[in-house]
């Protein structure tokens, strides 16, 4: 594979890492682009080389465990846009494993303060992608042999290393999160002539820097906006302990048995359902109480006392809650926004074997809908 279609390769498979990490994350409290906050990170990865023009005989080039981490800031530029500048000790390299019996192996260690620049996304809470540029200061470059001495080879490498960094994070909680990033390097670092010696043979090869990494985040945020540390701030217009979010009535004291809106009970004095005037003059109050609230709907519950005959009370029960439709309909009240439900004696207030109690059984509840 040549140096061009492994670049490729590599920038194809940190795009599918960003695809896959945002279609998994999930919807949490906090966008980490939203706060301005300082942290810092450390991670372990892998990191290689690209060794070309020649190719360097006698070895394979292959990935070599690798570590980093540092500063951060992250200033917000909107609620899901945000930069990012970096201070990171950074190590690279790779492992140079030899294709013959007689060539010792050995690891090339190149070691950066690394200073991203980063532009960060937020597409959904609790995960942020980022990418942008890097520049790499070198200060170790050697080739340490599994056996033998070690080369100081700092001298024959360029002092700095443009790079690109793509990646991604996601915030456990507040301030602990976790991520993974990848860079790529631009430019030949082996740009010093004659080049490293290695193995009794000078590396003419250009040669430029890959790694990959994933560790722990730790940031703390300077803003409050996070839902587990903010207090949610109730809204409750009529006093009545009934929040306006819930409330059909939030501007007038009502019970949560009516779902914040006022109780409405009419006590029948008669054994019939013909209405009386004082029955008219309670529904004329419902009337205007509806008149107020247009978009409230309806449902008129009648109830009996279990004296007598439970079939007779049913219908009874429901001539009731007809005749209350009927006279409110007379009052302009559309019959789309009522419903009349008779419950005869299945709802007796007490035990209802006094006179008292059978009183307040004979009832019609006024209930606003849910819907």
């Amino acid at each position: 594979m040549d140096y061009a279609t492994q670049r490729s390769v590599i920038l194809k498979k940190l795009l599918l890492f960003t695809i896959l990490l945002v279609g998994g994350g999930k919807l949490f409290a906090q966008y980490p682009t939203s706060d301005s906050y300082i942290g810092f990170q450390f991670g372990a990865g892998l990191s290689t080389n690209f060794i070309t023009n020649p190719s360097l005989n006698g070895y394979s080039v292959k990935y070599k465990l690798s570590f980093g981490g540092g500063l951060y800031y992250n200033i917000p530029l909107g609620e899901k846009f945000s930069i990012q500048p970096e201070l990171l000790y950074s190590q690279m390299g790779s492992m140079l494993a030899s294709t013959q019996d007689q060539n010792p192996n050995a690891n090339l260690e190149l070691d950066y303060v690394s200073m991203p620049f980063l532009f960060k996304f937020s597409p959904i809470k609790n995960l942020g992608i980022f990418a942008g540029p890097q520049i790499n200061f070198i200060t170790v470059g050697k080739i340490d042999y599994e056996s033998g001495k070690d080369e100081d080879v700092l001298s024959q490498f360029t002092n700095f290393d443009p790079t690109a960094t793509l990646g991604a994070e996601y915030w456990i909680t507040r301030n602990i999160g976790i991520y993974a990033r990848g860079t790529m390097g631009f430019i030949d670092i082996n740009e010093k002539k004659p080049g490293p010696w290695f193995n009794e043979q000078t590396l003419t090869s250009d040669i430029t820097n890959l790694s990959f990494q994933a560790g722990i985040t730790i940031g703390f945020p300077s803003g409050q906006n996070n839902a587990e540390e903010s207090p949610i701030k109730i809204t409750d217009t009529d006093g009545d302990s009934i929040p306006d979010k819930v409330d059909k009535c939030p501007t007038v004291i009502g019970t949560s048995d009516n779902l914040g809106c006022p109780e409405m009970i009419l006590y029948y004095n008669n054994t019939d359902a013909i209405l009386d005037s004082t029955d008219m003059s309670n529904l004329d109050k419902v009337a205007a109480f509806l008149y107020d609230n247009p978009k409230l709907n309806i449902i008129i519950e009648a109830h009996t006392s279990t004296a007598g005959d439970s079939v007779s009370n049913q219908e009874l029960s429901q001539k009731r809650a007809d005749a209350s439709l009927d006279y409110l309909a007379t009052k302009g009240i559309s019959q789309k926004r009522m419903k009349a439900i008779g419950y005869g004696e299945q709802y007796p207030i007490g035990i209802d074997d006094t006179e008292l109690e059978r009183s307040w059984s004979k009832r019609v509840l006024i209930r606003v809908a849910r819907d």
